[in-house]
């Protein structure tokens, strides 16, 4: 039986579009001291793909801190302040957007991340206008729950079926794919036109 044609795709933003992750590595340090005691896979376990207010409160516990709604202001402002000195525009991944665009179809980030990080961030690497819809966070259960997927898919008006999500974690993948949409799992280093063409291609 063919599959319904793709008319959404939904993209992961770290490690897919941008890679702001030594800038939690620094922020980390500069709240909660050396993370040298940790370990990396530690930190990772901690922070990797977590909502903002949750790694914060991860790593706060570690460090025997106490997480105050000032703290977490602080945190915040210190992660934008810090978006330029690492998000450029990659001219692979602005072309890809920009074909993706020209071939009619629909594109959302959908992220663990805040708001603001999310659309600042797309800004610097001059992506935020190629995309309809900004799915963070602060929109619902968290990823690897499947809600913020099906949100964005439902915000752009395609059922999941015809949506395509792309994210660097095979476990943020597993619930959509129960929900028929399909799902490629690649990271900022390999992503290109070519990848998410040959997926949208792909018949299931």
């Amino acid at each position: 039986m063919k599959t319904m044609p793709i008319r959404a795709v939904l993209f992961d933003l770290d490690n897919v579009l941008i890679d702001i992750s030594p800038i939690y590595t620094e922020v980390s340090e500069q709240y909660f001291g050396s993370l040298s005691c940790l370990g990396r896979a530690r930190y990772l376990q901690l922070v990797d793909g977590q909502p903002f207010a949750e790694w914060v409160h991860r790593l706060a516990k570690e460090a025997g801190m106490v997480v105050t709604p000032q703290l977490l202001v602080e945190i915040q402002d210190a992660i934008e302040e810090r978006l330029p000195s690492v998000c450029r525009p990659i001219p692979r991944l602005v072309r890809m957007v920009r074909s993706l665009v020209g071939d009619e179809l629909l594109l959302s980030v959908v992220t663990n991340n805040t708001t603001p990080v999310t659309l600042l961030a797309l800004s610097y690497v001059d992506l935020r206008a190629n995309f309809s819809a900004f799915i963070t966070g602060a929109d619902g259960t968290p990823k690897p729950a499947p809600d913020l997927w099906l949100l964005a898919a439902q915000v752009l008006g395609a059922p999941p079926t015809a949506c395509l999500a792309i994210d660097n974690d095979p476990v943020c993948l597993e619930a959509v794919t129960s929900y028929g949409m399909r799902s490629l799992c690649t990271s900022i280093h390999n992503l290109c036109y070519e990848q998410v063409r040959a997926a949208l291609e792909k018949e299931i």
